[in-house]
């Protein structure tokens, strides 16, 4: 299994981290793709969005 860092700032909306949730989640529900492990990583102790 890949694990794919994604860094989120302060402010993030979630529509700019949805394509990315989604297009990696469903690679888990395919047999002939690896699947990937989405890690949420921010620069700030709190990140609200």
């Amino acid at each position: 299994m890949k694990k794919v860092p994604m860094f989120l700032g302060k402010g993030f909306d979630y529509l700019e981290a949805a394509p990315f949730i989604e297009a990696l989640g469903w690679r888990g529900q395919r047999d002939n793709l690896i699947p990937i492990k989405l890690f949420a990583r921010a620069f700030h102790d709190e990140v609200t969005g």
